[in-house]
């Protein structure tokens, strides 16, 4: 097989795949007149119940995380 074939067939099956994904977007409803990030949106929302986790914490701006523990509570062991 010749690099030329080689190349034909990686363009004709990238396309194959964006044709793929288009369809099951199609199908999931996600493409159309709404914008996918909204669209998406709104299917997280109803996907069911979230858990809503109380978690505080700081993010540098280096991207470094810190977990800031909740008021009244210690890390000693309890007795």
């Amino acid at each position: 097989m010749t690099a030329d074939m080689m190349r034909d067939q990686v363009r004709k099956l990238r396309d194959e795949l964006s044709i793929a994904r288009r369809l099951e977007w199609i199908r999931r409803g996600l493409y159309g007149s709404e914008k996918g990030a909204e669209k998406l949106q709104k299917g997280l929302a109803s996907a069911g119940p979230q858990t809503n986790y109380d978690l505080n914490v700081e993010v540098g701006s280096d991207g470094s995380v810190k977990v800031i523990p909740p008021l009244g509570a210690t890390n000693a062991p309890a007795h």
